[in-house]
């Protein structure tokens, strides 16, 4: 995902889920399979750009790129239905962890003080600690009452101007630049950089409703105990 989206790339980010996904179906509906739930793993950007409207499980999915990719995706997982599998859909926002994703990027870019908002920074950053996307996946196993989409976000959802602050005071940096152009974004990453520049305020109504208990519900909680492991 995190790079320019040339057309053998898209081709790539949409097989990659939805062809895998219904290969997985398949086995999972087969007459001699034990199946009873699938989790599946989309992304909050299943909404597109939302501005700054809450938007919750019942909001619809966006016309870009990525939200036709995640909607396409839930469609496949929800085929399992029909064989009494139990579907729960999880939309994560960018999960924050020292093992993988953009997260590791993030802190060396913002301890070479290099880090800097996105654009006006205005846009929204949804976000969920490791933890709690792992504690997220434990709940939907185990919790039979679940189906459907979940926001698999933190409730202290942030602007990115806010993120940004944030992570450089936890990585105990200054913010140098003071922000990354729409423009660069959009010239060095494509259609990615224009996806970065927007975002979805993209708040956990049914985890908070079913009162899932957040490890870490906010930003400046979640960094220092990342900063600290790492």
């Amino acid at each position: 995902i995190f790079t320019r989206w040339a057309p053998v790339k898209k081709e790539n980010i949409y097989n990659s889920r939805i062809i895998s996904t219904a290969n997985i179906v398949e086995a999972m509906v087969r007459e001699n399979s034990k199946a009873r739930v699938l989790i599946n793993s989309s992304a909050a950007g299943y909404y597109g750009m939302s501005g700054d409207d809450d938007v919750t499980e019942m909001h619809g999915a966006g016309e870009d790129f990525l939200a036709m990719v995640c909607r396409h995706w839930e469609d496949e997982a929800l085929k399992a239905e029909a064989r009494g599998v139990r579907v729960v859909l999880l939309r994560f926002g960018t999960v924050l962890g020292n093992g993988g994703g953009a997260f590791p990027l993030m802190k060396r870019v913002f301890r070479m003080m290099l880090g800097a908002r996105l654009g006006s920074g205005r846009q929204w950053f949804p976000w969920i600690h490791i933890d709690d996307a792992a504690g997220i996946i434990l709940k939907a196993i185990n919790d039979r009452r679940m189906s459907g989409p979940y926001n698999c976000t933190a409730p202290g959802i942030v602007r990115n101007i806010d993120f940004t602050r944030a992570i450089a005071e936890s990585c105990r940096r200054p913010v140098v630049f003071p922000f990354i152009p729409v423009f660069m974004l959009r010239l060095v990453l494509g259609e990615f950089g224009a996806f970065l520049a927007g975002g979805q305020k993209a708040v956990p109504a049914k985890l908070v409703k079913e009162r899932y208990p957040f490890v870490f519900s906010g930003i400046e909680s979640a960094l220092n105990d990342l900063m600290r492991i790492n």
